[in-house]
């Protein structure tokens, strides 16, 4: 992710509504989601933020300087159903 100017951004991770396979007769479980993000250096990366849960949406916000960020998202799927996520940002 490249920043241009000072920004706070929220970012977000979502996963399907657990209310969407309740009629297939299956316990579907939210995954535990990590996402961390990082600024890039010269040399390495400057942790900025993260978070890890078993959630529908994880969400992370912070105020972010000009340059460049590495996000990183991690999912350990405890389903075979689906294994999609949404990745979202929103700009403020």
């Amino acid at each position: 992710m490249k920043v241009m100017a000072k920004t706070n951004i929220i970012l977000s991770a979502s996963q399907y509504n657990k209310v969407q396979f309740k009629n297939i007769n299956i316990d579907y479980a939210y995954s535990f989601v990590r996402v961390m993000v990082g600024k890039i250096k010269y040399i390495g990366l400057e942790f900025k933020k993260g978070t890890y849960m078993q959630s529908r949406n994880i969400t992370i916000e912070a105020n972010y300087d000009p340059g460049e960020y590495l996000i990183l998202v991690e999912v350990d799927w405890l389903q075979n159903i689906n294994r999609k996520i949404n990745l979202s940002y929103f700009l403020r």
